[in-house]
């Protein structure tokens, strides 16, 4: 338990520092992340884009951001699957594909739907509070 205690107390300490948002969700989880920008609607912004992450558990900000050995690891699940259900050799790449794209749309936070009104992205969302503003990065810490 020190540990983690510890490790809040740092990203309060860079919390102050910076343009970031915490959001202490119910079940014992603390996330920040950083918005730029500052004011009353981008803090919002912030609180729901940090409660997305407590609900939906993004890996990463976007697709550019996922590790190349998450990536390699979807793209060999999608295959044995594909091989599973009896898909032609010549189709198993192709649908392999397509399941890391359902990937990035399902476990990046910019391209997730957004939990508050499932017709936007986290990326559509953020737009429509201000154009530009985006999400630089986040750090989900879980207790327990």
């Amino acid at each position: 338990m020190a540990n983690h205690k510890s490790a809040i107390k740092r990203i309060r300490a860079n919390a102050a520092k910076r343009d970031l948002n915490r959001y202490q969700h119910k079940t014992a989880r603390n996330i920040v992340k950083t918005i730029r920008k500052a004011n009353e609607a981008n803090l919002v912004a912030g609180k729901d884009v940090a409660m997305q992450i407590a609900a939906m558990n993004p890996v990463a900000v976007n697709r550019d951001s996922v590790d190349a050995n998450t990536i390699e690891r979807e793209l060999e699940i999608g295959r044995e699957q594909a091989r599973a259900e009896g898909k032609p050799d010549a189709m198993i790449d192709r649908i392999a594909e397509g399941k890391l794209q359902k990937f990035f749309k399902e476990s990046t936070l910019m391209a997730q739907d957004f939990v508050k009104d499932g017709s936007m992205t986290i990326e559509k969302y953020l737009s429509s509070v201000e154009p530009g503003l985006t999400v630089n990065g986040f750090k989900r810490v879980q207790l327990g």
